[in-house]
């Protein structure tokens, strides 16, 4: 396989940083990897066909449904303390700005992940569809807290001016998880260092969850990270979240009290394979 180049708007190649030729090796000359429940693990580029069906399903997935529950730290961002689900399913279908607001975010982290070549999809190859998608950092590329003013106006503008600066200027919430954040990554030594893949966003199909999906996603990012011998690191909430993620290895490393959900933001870390 090729080593994929990335560009920014300007046209220098790779000026983020971007995956490093082991993690490379891991896919096929077609750009693909067999995943463990026999779908295949895509990465997905600026120009990939699948990109806005992988924007689609982090946003989805993150949103959540009547059925299943939205990513726990965004909904208290988006909901607030009265509104919020508290990890479970929506008490009604989300209307449209809600669906809006978690689209804008996929897309906005999407922007960051893709330019590093850390935004991977997994594909039914029965039906072409993205079931689960992940947003990663990967290490020792310019990290998603430290994204220049530069890089973070031109992910803006690609999901969306209007609705980007309600959502990262005007919304309180958003700059206490941020600081919810920095402190979890803080507390492993993490702020001051980008050797290690952080997972952004993770997110499967909502019509697919339960179905072995979200843990074929997360074994292969696991096999991303030991192919760089570093650490994986995440951040999340609720006790169901918790347990799905150490089921490939992430132990608990700290709390931070940022909102009302069981127990608060959760530092999980998973250390390479020996």
């Amino acid at each position: 396989m090729s080593r994929p180049t990335f560009y920014n708007n300007l046209g220098f190649a790779d000026p983020y940083g971007s995956t490093t030729k082991a993690v490379d090796a891991l896919f096929s000359r077609r750009g693909e990897r067999p995943a463990s429940n026999g779908m295949v693990i895509v990465r997905v580029g600026q120009e990939s066909k699948l990109l806005s069906e992988t924007i689609d399903v982090l946003g989805r997935g993150e949103c959540g449904t009547a059925s299943t529950a939205p990513d726990p730290l965004l909904d208290w961002v988006y909901a607030g303390e009265q509104k919020q689900s508290l990890c479970k399913p929506l008490a009604s279908p989300p209307d449209a700005d809600r669906s809006a607001w978690f689209r804008w975010m996929a897309h906005y982290c999407a922007a960051f992940a893709f330019a590093r070549g850390g935004l991977y999809a997994l594909v039914d190859p029965s039906t072409g569809k993205v079931m689960a998608a992940a947003v990663t950092g990967p290490p020792k590329t310019i990290s998603f807290g430290r994204m220049s003013g530069g890089e973070m106006g031109d992910n803006v503008r690609a999901a969306g001016m209007s609705i980007g600066q309600d959502i990262l200027a005007n919304n309180l919430r958003m700059r206490v998880l941020g600081g919810c954040q920095h402190s979890l990554q803080e507390s492993q030594g993490l702020d001051k260092s980008s050797d290690f893949l952080y997972v952004v966003m993770f997110s499967t199909r909502p019509d697919a969850q339960g179905k072995g999906c979200g843990k074929a996603l997360l074994k292969f990012l696991g096999e991303v990270a030991d192919a760089d011998g570093v650490v994986s690191f995440l951040e999340t909430a609720g006790e169901r979240n918790v347990g799905f993620y150490r089921t490939d290895g992430y132990q608990e490393v700290a709390r931070e009290k940022c909102a009302s959900f069981e127990g608060s933001g959760v530092g999980m870390l998973r250390k390479p394979s020996s």
